[in-house]
Formats: structure tokens, C-alpha cells, sequence
């Protein structure tokens, strides 16, 4: 995983996001899964947003979705 996450310019918080972000998850769902602040979670989607050049959700899911078919394990 922290592969993909480097080569997307990503820190490995903000590509755990990305993927529940991919998954649908609202900014309350992402908090409470990974235990970090709303704030955290929304200046991490920011930062996201930023570093990819989406600047919503359907784009962010057009360009990486694939992601979603990578076995991280």
C-alpha cells in the first residue's frame, strides 16, 4: 500500500482515506474508522484534492478507481 500511496504523492494517511473515500464513506464514517478528528479527515481530503487535481468526489473515484481492485493484503 505504501507503495501506491508514494506514487500518487500521497502520505499513507491520505491514501487510507482516498480508499474509503473510493468506498463511499462519508467524512463521519472515515473519522470514526480510522479514530481521527472530522478536521483531520477534511484537511486530508483537501490536501487530496489538491496533490491529484480532483476537485470532488466523481472525479477522484473516475481517476482512481482501479485502486479499489488492488489486494493490499
Amino acid at each position: 500500500m505504501e507503495a501506491v500511496a508514494k506514487s500518487l504523492d500521497l502520505t499513507c494517511r491520505e491514501f487510507q482515506i482516498l480508499l474509503l473515500l473510493l468506498q463511499n464513506k462519508k467524512i463521519k464514517q472515515i473519522a470514526y474508522e480510522l479514530n481521527i478528528s472530522l478536521r483531520r479527515v477534511s484537511e486530508c481530503i483537501s490536501r487530496i484534492k489538491q496533490k491529484t487535481g480532483c476537485h470532488n468526489t466523481d472525479k477522484l473515484f473516475k481517476k482512481y478507481g482501479y485502486i479499489l481492485s488492488y489486494d493490499f493484503s
